[in-house]
């Protein structure tokens, strides 16, 4: 059993610009995420949430302070080290998709196996495509799918390699209310299977399936709720002006 947190923070800062133009997206944030938990981060725009999770998952630099994945420091890894770390042990699902256009969905979700030299788990990408419909569009490009469909290819690229620590960016923005109840059904069943899962999103609903949700307000952490009902997220973002 790791003793380490999943995913750990200590006083981390992250400014832009300089002088009277200076920005804290974030400021002095620590927090534990402990393994196999469901975290939802919530806020106002321009709270720092999305600036926060780039941070934890190394894709963004802090200005001050360090972060942890696995016990392992992240703060001045080297960019190789970074790389394989998040193939390997980090998966993403972001906003902007970032499908490969050239590629078909099946290639798509297949990716991080192709640039890791190895083969998916064929019994678990049937399980991911066919728990998010997608059976039918594997064979489609990018630009042949809907917003929703090239979400959930999105979605199942990160979940097919199986991560220790999922980051997912609004991960049912782009569903209807049926596929994103599925999808956030399949995220709490992989959290209560030992997945972490680090979740920003702005809809109550999806924070509801989370074991907790971080509340953030100009960069700083404000709340934690734990069990969280739709009820107590929308009172709790109702104070901080979300």
């Amino acid at each position: 059993m790791n003793e380490a947190p999943a995913v750990s923070a200590h006083r981390l800062s992250k400014t832009y610009g300089s002088g009277e133009n200076t920005v804290h997206a974030l400021r002095e944030v620590s927090l534990d995420i402990a393994h196999g938990s469901f975290v939802a981060i919530m806020g106002p725009s321009g709270s720092g949430k999305s600036t926060l999770m780039h941070c934890l998952a190394g894709l963004d630099t802090a200005s001050a302070g360090e972060i942890f994945i696995e016990g392992r420091l992240i703060t001045g890894m080297k960019d190789t080290e970074l790389t394989e770390l998040r193939r390997r042990r980090v998966g993403f699902v972001f906003q902007a998709f970032n499908l490969v256009p050239t590629l078909n969905a099946r290639q798509n979700i297949e990716l991080p196996f192709l640039l890791d030299s190895k083969r998916p788990n064929a019994q678990r990408l049937n399980e991911i495509t066919a728990m998010l419909g997608l059976q039918e569009r594997l064979s489609h490009k990018p630009h042949e799918l809907s917003g929703g469909q090239q979400q959930r290819v999105a979605i199942a690229r990160a979940l097919v390699t199986e991560p220790a620590v999922l980051f997912a960016d609004e991960p049912t923005g782009n569903l209807d209310s049926t596929s994103g109840r599925s999808v956030l059904g399949f995220l709490r069943s992989s959290a209560d299977a030992g997945q972490t899962i680090i979740m920003v999103t702005h809809d109550p609903a999806a924070a509801s399936y989370a074991d907790k949700v971080l509340v953030m307000r100009d960069g700083s952490l404000v709340d934690s709720i734990e069990h969280p009902t739709v009820q107590s997220v929308t009172g709790a973002l109702a104070e901080v002006g979300a």
